[in-house]
């Protein structure tokens, strides 16, 4: 974590020395991983990061971001009806998603990003503690995200959006394995909030 702070400094103090818009982003996810059979947005998480960004014109931003992020999934017990059963699993990510900005007013805006994500760690567990001998997750994520965007302050905006793998991140072979009977995708809603540090100008 130390390190990963570290860069986000450094991504502030380039945007600010090249002219560049640089900031830091903080949100919360909602998660869910297919194919374990556990359907909903039900394990949460968060996500923290900088970025830097250029303005390709009036009406549109093209930069990157360095995020950390959980994500994962997670089915809860529900002894009411006769329900025991539980699962979480959760995948820690840095992720270096490429994104593009399209501004349709003052304050409302439209954002697409692909990029790369580093699988840090993984873990699942169930009613009976932390499940071992797991088919592993892939190092490497594409992901693709989309947003929308609300300028609520100056240099302060509101984040709204989805994200998804574009590629399984644990791919199944088709032999008999415990909560996994289909390739696996991450999907993830976000709420997050930017907040924008512009460079001086002289």
């Amino acid at each position: 974590m130390i390190r990963i702070t570290l860069l986000f400094l450094l991504l502030t103090f380039y945007g600010n020395a090249q002219r560049f818009d640089s900031g830091i982003q903080i949100g919360a996810i909602a998660s869910q991983l297919s194919g374990d059979q556990a359907a909903g947005y039900d394990k949460p998480g968060f996500e923290v990061g900088g970025m830097v960004s250029t303005q390709l014109n009036d009406k549109s931003n093209l930069g990157f971001q360095l995020m950390y992020i959980q994500k994962g999934s997670r089915k809860a017990q529900h002894p009411e009806i006769g329900d025991y059963t539980f699962y979480r699993s959760r995948l820690n990510y840095v992720q270096v998603p490429l994104f593009f900005q399209y501004q349709f007013s003052n304050k409302i805006s439209f954002e697409a990003a692909t990029g790369l994500a580093m699988l840090l760690g993984s873990e699942e567990e169930d009613q009976y503690g932390k499940i071992e001998d797991r088919k592993a997750f892939s190092r490497l994520e594409w992901i693709a995200t989309i947003s929308m965007n609300y300028l609520l302050f100056e240099n302060f905006q509101l984040i709204l959006g989805a994200e998804n793998s574009v590629l399984p991140v644990r791919r199944y072979d088709g032999t008999e394995l415990y909560r996994l009977d289909k390739d696996q995708y991450n999907s993830l809603l976000r709420f997050a909030a930017r907040f924008k540090i512009k460079p001086t100008q002289e």
